[in-house]
């Protein structure tokens, strides 16, 4: 804490106009939150289930609902100041994941890096997953009865890539505290968050999506969606805190589908929706020095228009419970050296560049 203040004292001892407000402002955010610049991160999370997606049914046939065999899925974490890194994985051995013969074996994996410096918050992540099973069986086989093994997809493979950027409007308001867990929220404090979320999924099979079924089908979404949401913390006590927030969006679906047919030419089609939902968070958390831990349920809900043509649609994250657990350690010397000098001339840049802008307005107020 004194090395990020002497940092912060430095980098403003050659600006003599910066104004009183400015300085409050700064004083203020370093009240309210807190940033761990002396220790990394290590980051354990369990929670239920990757994304599935689901094939809208056409001219009163059923649809298909498909997901893979993951009811349990792991992410370890490595996190350090506005730097995050995590690999997710799958653990076929485990209890709730170990039922092959009745849904067939899944393979999951996929890793997310986020950069969140100041009031930003950016994250980039990928997941692959490969082995799904139809978990209506029952609206094409009269016969299924629970306990039968479901129809399965082994060689149905999906891939995400998501792209989010986001501002956080108040900078009393730690995003980190509750993401990533290398900030501490030291007063309850709420925001407004613009966001954009970029999403492009493809899905493969050269298998047909159930039985009595001849076409195989490709199908590649990409979606555009903007959100203002609010966020909350509301601090308990004693290392105790509660987040909340609400994501209203609104965005654009493009979806392109293949249909291959045994006998027949291949049929391609493309079709572009309005996309509106919204997604929310609701978070109960534990901070001390050397450990966090807490548990997340997230609820993701998004509609669009559907044509009669049959197009994949993707379900992100419809309902979500995450657990975790994480340890703190001292951060080494030379990192924490690297991460010391890169805030600091990430700070020296926004002051010139508020003080580039008031010169500017300066001079057009000098010309007028």
């Amino acid at each position: 804490m004194k090395r990020t203040l002497i940092v912060v004292i430095i980098a403003f001892s050659s600006v003599t106009y910066l104004s009183a407000q400015d300085i409050d402002s700064i004083v203020d955010s370093l009240v309210a939150r807190r940033s761990i610049t002396e220790k990394v991160t290590l980051k354990l999370s369990t929670y239920n289930s990757s994304e599935w997606f689901e094939v809208a049914g056409s001219n009163g046939q059923p649809g298909f609902d498909i997901r893979p065999n993951d009811a349990i899925m792991n992410k370890v974490g490595f996190n350090y100041r506005f730097l995050s890194f995590s690999y997710k994985f799958l653990i076929s051995a485990l209890p709730p994941n170990a039922d092959d013969e009745e849904k067939g074996e899944t393979t999951a994996n996929g890793f997310n890096f986020a950069l969140s410096p100041g009031q930003w918050a950016t994250d980039f992540s990928w997941d692959k997953t490969k082995g799904y099973y139809l978990r209506n069986t029952d609206d094409f086989d009269n016969t299924w009865m629970d306990g039968d093994p479901y129809f399965q997809f082994p060689n149905l493979e999906s891939q995400i890539f998501r792209a989010r950027i986001g501002r956080v409007l108040n900078p009393e308001y730690s995003i980190n505290a509750v993401t990533t867990q290398t900030e501490e929220q030291l007063a309850s404090q709420g925001t407004f968050l613009p966001s954009l979320r970029l999403t492009y999924y493809t899905v493969n099979d050269k298998e047909p999506f159930g039985p009595n079924v001849t076409t195989t089908q490709r199908a590649r979404q990409f979606e555009a969606i903007f959100s203002v949401g609010y966020l909350y913390t509301l601090v308990l006590g004693k290392g105790f805190y509660t987040s909340v927030d609400l994501r209203p969006g609104l965005g654009y679906l493009n979806t392109g589908l293949l249909t291959r047919f045994a006998n027949a030419n291949d049929i391609e089609a493309n079709t572009d929706h309005f996309v509106t939902g919204f997604d929310t968070d609701l978070q109960l958390g534990y901070n001390s020095s050397k450990f966090f831990t807490g548990i997340r349920g997230s609820y993701d809900h998004y509609e669009h228009d559907q044509y009669e043509t049959s197009a994949a649609r993707i379900t992100n994250e419809r309902l979500r419970v995450e657990f975790f657990f994480g340890i703190r350690l001292k951060a080494p010397e030379q990192m924490k050296a690297n991460l010391d000098k890169a805030e600091a001339n990430m700070l020296k840049y926004m002051v010139k560049r508020k003080l580039r802008r008031e010169e500017r307005k300066k001079q057009k107020l000098n010309q007028n």
